[in-house]
C-alpha cells in the first residue's frame, strides 16, 4: 500500500506466484505446505468486517495505523508481540542520521490467551532511546485488563520498534 493506504499498483506477492492483481473470484493456490486464498477485491472489506465481528473472540486482534506491522509469538509462560513501525519521514539520502522515524500513538491489544491462563505482568520493551530518562531498553510496565482468556492492554507510543511481553 502507499502511504495513504491504497493499493500499489505492482504487488509483490501476485508478482512472486505469477498471479493476475484483478482476480474476479476466489482462487485457492498450493505453494509448499501452504496455501495462497485469494478472494475477490469486491468483497475484502466485507470479509474482513466478518472476520472481526463472526470470530473476535478466537482471534488476537492489534488496532493502530496501517504502517506498524505486528508479529506474535508464544514461549511457555509469556507472549511476545513484536511492534515495527515503519511511519517515517523519507528521504534520498541513506544511513542513520538521515532516519527521520515519526512515531505512532495509541496502539490496541487484544490477545487471545491459552485456556486457563493468569496474566501476571504486560511489559513494553524498546530500543529505542528513551528521550524523558535518555535510556534505551529500559521496560515499561503496562495496565492490561483480563477477561477469561483475553487480555486488553494500550501501547502508548512506538517510535521504531517494541516488543510487547506478556507474561503469565
Amino acid at each position: 500500500m502507499d502511504v495513504d493506504g491504497k493499493p500499489l499498483v505492482t504487488s509483490g506477492l501476485c508478482d512472486a506466484f505469477g498471479l493476475s492483481r484483478l482476480q474476479r473470484q476466489e482462487t485457492r493456490h498450493r505453494h509448499d505446505n501452504g496455501l495462497l486464498l485469494i478472494l475477490p477485491e469486491a468483497n475484502r472489506s466485507e470479509i474482513l468486517e466478518a472476520l472481526r465481528t463472526d470470530l473476535a473472540v478466537c482471534l488476537s486482534q492489534v488496532e493502530g495505523p496501517w504502517m506498524v506491522r505486528v508479529n506474535v509469538f508464544s514461549q511457555p509462560g509469556r507472549i511476545l508481540s513484536h511492534l515495527v513501525n515503519y511511519n517515517r519521514e523519507e528521504t534520498e539520502e541513506s544511513g542513520p542520521v538521515n532516519e527521520k522515524p515519526i512515531a505512532v500513538n495509541g496502539i490496541n491489544v487484544n490477545l487471545r490467551l491459552p485456556e486457563g491462563t493468569t496474566v501476571n505482568t504486560v511489559l513494553f520493551i524498546s530500543p529505542d532511546v528513551d528521550e524523558r530518562e535518555g535510556q534505551a531498553g529500559v521496560g515499561e510496565h503496562l495496565d492490561f485488563d483480563q477477561s477469561e482468556n483475553r487480555v486488553t492492554l494500550h501501547v502508548p507510543q512506538v517510535l521504531v520498534y517494541g516488543v510487547v511481553m506478556v507474561s503469565f
